[in-house]
């Protein structure tokens, strides 16, 4: 069995997909019942309350992508009792959680990091007899490997680092299917077409949990709008990601390398281990336009945070803290070292 974080108490193979609603179960009862999406329910046991009008559950994240073994993830997040904060002071880790048996709805808030996805556990009332054990799916997160397909030369890209053509981690510089050549505009009808393959580096990974989102930074003097093909799906004004999606969004938008440099961002697929995920960008010059300006690709992960007022849950790449931080995995960034 593999484990990571830290040891746990109670062992359940119950995986809670989404968000996961106790309160509507327990009832009376003494027990509550999980559906494990396997042939039969697993029986979770309430726990009793103290003297003190206190009760300790169990509480256990896993790594339901993780299809091997049973895989725990050590976590972070705040405990909510009738949507106010119960503590600023301390978060609730992977061992225990103390509840007040008093009959307060409780929902606990996972945020989410560079290795796990974050979630949000609508609990429910907790009362004399009834504090839960929580077995709560997650996923752990990870970063992007990567290679491109050259769609008009019918042939794999050589990164600029390795001189490769295989999978090689983010943060790349694409050239040409020409080993340690840039890509010649002139000599492919003023258009670049390239379809990245991406994955995460482990199979039981993901990169982001709420929303993957693909940015391209490109020179709007030379070329036109980026067309952007995300797993043979053609992405159009209803996929976009803006500001409406992040209220962080505008340092999304000084990401941008170029100094006078165009944005357009979308929302895609989750990117996943087990799997290939592709994402085509049709890049055109303009009409008397030569592109001389390398376009940049970054990958973001949409996660969730605590906002700086200390109680307030909310999504986003980045988190509202005085310097950049991200919510979850780091941006991955390519870009397309064009012939000048």
């Amino acid at each position: 069995m593999k484990a990571k974080g830290y040891g746990l108490f109670v062992v359940v193979g119950v995986l809670i997909f989404g968000i996961v609603y106790l309160g509507s179960v327990l009832g009376n009862q003494g027990t509550i019942y999980l559906p494990s999406g396997g042939d039969q329910d697993q029986v979770v046991t309430t726990n009793l309350c103290g003297t003190d009008n206190q009760g300790t559950g169990q509480f256990v994240y896993l790594n339901t992508l993780n299809t091997a073994s049973t895989e725990y993830l050590s976590v972070s997040g705040y405990l909510y009792k009738d949507d106010v904060l119960t503590t600023t002071t301390a978060k609730v880790n992977d061992t225990s959680i103390t509840f007040n048996c008093d009959g307060g709805v409780y929902k606990l808030e996972i945020l989410s990091s560079s290795t796990n996805a974050g979630r949000t556990i609508l609990i429910g009332e907790v009362k004399a007899d009834q504090v839960p054990d929580l077995i709560v799916s997650g996923a752990q997160e990870d970063a992007i490997k990567v290679k491109a397909y050259d769609l008009n030369n019918a042939g794999w890209v050589y990164t600029t680092a390795s001189a490769t053509t295989a999978y090689s981690n983010a943060n790349v510089t694409f050239n040409s299917t020409t080993e340690n050549a840039a890509y010649d505009w002139s000599t492919n009808g003023g258009v670049l077409d390239y379809r990245l393959d991406l994955r995460t580096q482990s199979t039981d990974t993901e990169f982001g949990d709420i929303q993957d989102v693909v940015c391209v930074y490109y020179s709007g003097t030379e070329l036109n709008a980026p067309e952007v093909i995300n797993n043979g799906r053609s992405l159009g004004s209803g996929d976009l990601y803006g500001s409406a999606d992040d209220p962080q969004y505008d340092q999304i938008a000084t990401d941008n390398p170029l100094t006078a440099g165009s944005t357009v961002c979308y929302k895609i697929a989750n990117i996943k281990g087990d799997s290939t995920s592709t994402v085509e960008v049709r890049l055109e010059q303009k009409s008397g336009q030569t592109a001389t300006t390398d376009a940049h690709l970054y990958l973001y992960a949409k996660g969730k945070y605590q906002k700086l007022d200390g109680k307030t849950i909310a999504n986003g790449v980045y988190t509202d803290a005085t310097t950049k931080t991200y919510a979850g995995r780091n941006a991955q960034t390519i870009k397309f070292e064009n012939q000048a």
